[in-house]
């Protein structure tokens, strides 16, 4: 299998804050339970420790391993949905501080996330595929304006 036959989700969106802000917001139990609908992400958000995420009920919906953390601009970890037989796909955050020599200068943070490695015909790509941009959507908004937005989950 090539490497064009992988699906890839890439979204990246430029967010007024600064690199520290989104890196707390991404890394911060309470934070997170704000913008992703409900549900805690708890880590050490060192290299080699234990991510896990749980519903609003507690239950575990997906764990992983943090393969790299460089506090304020990179975080790379698995993701790997409990009851699936997938196998864990990878998910990294990049954080690039404004730019002031491109041609769109602006005091925005970059955000990029790239969601890969999952096999042909993931059942957890097309689920992410809807999941990230809610997800993403909220961080902003909670970041720019003090709220995130509110979706509830079936």
């Amino acid at each position: 299998m090539s490497k064009l036959d992988k699906p890839k989700f890439v979204y990246v969106t430029y967010i007024n804050t600064t690199p520290e802000k989104l890196w707390e917001a991404l890394t911060t139990t309470d934070f997170i339970r704000q913008y992703w609908v409900s549900r805690t992400n708890t880590s050490t958000w060192k290299k080699g420790g234990v991510i896990e995420s749980r519903s609003p009920q507690g239950e575990l919906e997906w764990h992983g391993k943090i393969l790299e953390s460089r506090k304020p601009r990179r975080l790379v970890f698995t993701f790997d949905v409990v009851g699936r037989k997938e196998g864990p796909s990878r998910v990294t955050f990049q954080i690039d501080p404004p730019k002031r020599s491109d041609v769109h200068q602006s005091d925005a943070v970059r955000f990029t996330v790239t969601h890969d490695q999952f096999p042909s015909g993931s059942q957890v790509f097309k689920g992410i595929n809807m999941g990230w941009p809610v997800i993403l959507s909220s961080l902003k908004t909670m970041l720019e304006s003090g709220k995130a937005i509110q979706f509830t989950h079936n």
